[in-house]
């Protein structure tokens, strides 16, 4: 899925969608927003046992993830081994296209 930033009825808007850009989530007013929707979409998907607690990686707390880096025992991969660790950003800027339309 790739994160598409969109804007519909004067409305700046994310949403999650498939590589035929067909919408998977519901429009999404934030990037923490789309961030949430799709971690949670990656937590109902997995089928094997859980060992997570909390869906929300430990490393996204800002002072959390400093203290880690200055770790000398921190991992070779700071930002997780999971798809859901790292950080979202929006693949498909739809809104840049549609705002030139107004100017």
């Amino acid at each position: 899925m790739k994160l598409v930033k969109d804007f519909i009825n004067y409305e700046i808007v994310f949403y999650w969608a498939d590589e035929s850009l067909t919408p998977c989530s519901p429009h999404l007013h934030s990037i923490t927003a789309a961030e949430e929707w799709w971690k949670k979409y990656l937590f109902s998907q997995y089928q094997g046992p859980e060992r997570r607690k909390s869906i929300v990686d430990r490393r996204s707390n800002h002072d959390k993830r400093n203290s880690m880096d200055k770790n000398q025992y921190s991992r070779s991969n700071p930002l997780g081994r999971r798809e859901s660790d790292k950080p979202v950003k929006v693949e498909i800027d739809l809104f840049q296209e549609k705002i030139k339309e107004f100017k």
